[in-house]
């Protein structure tokens, strides 16, 4: 799945993504395959995914979300 870099956060020393569910975000731990300046592959959730690009766990923050998985460059 190719997410972002900016949907990937620390939580505990451990690679997590946020999902969006019908319940909202659920933290979800992945493990990065490969990133670039801007993207990252990474592996433990399925695609099509909604995930955070700001920490929803953080009161006060706008909460804009990336559908994935990312387009691919040139299609």
């Amino acid at each position: 799945v190719h997410v972002p870099r900016a949907a990937i956060f620390d939580v505990t020393g451990q690679p997590t993504v946020y999902v969006r569910t019908p319940q909202g975000f659920e933290p979800k731990p992945v493990t990065v395959v490969a990133r670039t300046e801007s993207t990252a592959i990474i592996e433990g959730i399925a695609a099509p995914a909604d995930v955070a690009l700001v920490n929803p766990t953080r009161s006060g923050t706008a909460r804009p979300v990336a559908t994935g998985p990312s387009p691919q460059p040139g299609r």
